[in-house]
């Protein structure tokens, strides 16, 4: 596969000075690797839906920016494969990540183990799917970076089931789409409007319990973001 780890910036608007400075350190902290961090934006988006000849579902545009992330990533990571990150700062050997995968060819994914139950998703409306994830949680992965193989059962389930979320959000998505990049957090706007996606229902909701069913088929030696400001 290619060593290359995607990044995805999904508004008009600029990246913040954060993100700017840690796109800059990730950039040279991944080339030190021999792997090469690329940035999707709306400018080059295109391209890559033309190459991979699957539209995005029309419900995406609706999206805010922060779940239109969320999209991406599955997208990407099921038709194309390679590695994701947040725009975070990077760092730790990122080639030795990508062959430990090659060498391991029963495993479909390599990520750094969820740090600890509490970032496990929420599971909305299903609490023991929730405290059964949160009991495994060392056997899941984190959503903030790894590396995938494309189009194996792990990635199509979660791309399935992607589609099937988005059909069922469309009309609401249409009639109440996303105004602010991270619509829906309790960051200053409006908590009355109906965006009808809850913040985790995209990721961490379809995500970790796939992860637990394929969690004999995962690495867990993706080097880990560096925590620190990022907004």
């Amino acid at each position: 596969m290619e060593r290359k780890v995607y990044c995805f910036w999904t508004g008009d608007n600029p990246l913040t000075p954060n993100r700017a400075r840690n796109l800059k350190s990730s950039i040279k902290a991944l080339k030190e690797n021999g792997v090469e961090l690329v940035l999707v934006t709306t400018k080059n988006l295109d391209d890559y839906v033309k190459r991979v000849g699957v539209p995005l579902h029309p419900g995406y545009k609706c999206l805010s920016f922060t779940h239109r992330a969320d999209y991406l990533r599955c997208y990407f990571m099921h038709f194309i494969g390679g590695g994701y990150s947040d725009i975070k700062a990077m760092s730790g050997n990122w080639k030795r990540a990508f062959k430990d995968l090659d060498a391991a060819p029963d495993k479909y994914c390599n990520g750094y183990q969820e740090v600890s139950a509490k970032g496990v998703s929420p599971c909305y409306g299903n609490q023991a799917l929730h405290d059964l994830l949160a009991a495994n949680y060392r056997r899941l992965i984190g959503n903030g970076c790894y590396i995938f193989r494309k189009q194996t059962p792990f990635t199509t389930d979660w791309y399935n089931e992607l589609m099937k979320f988005m059909d069922k959000k469309y009309e609401r998505l249409v009639q109440y789409p996303g105004r602010h990049p991270r619509e829906g957090r309790k960051e200053g706007y409006d908590p009355t409007y109906k965006y009808p996606v809850e913040w985790f229902e995209m990721l961490g909701d379809i995500f970790h319990p796939i992860c637990y069913k394929y969690r004999h088929h995962i690495l867990q030696t993706c080097p880990k973001f560096i925590d620190g400001p990022y907004k």
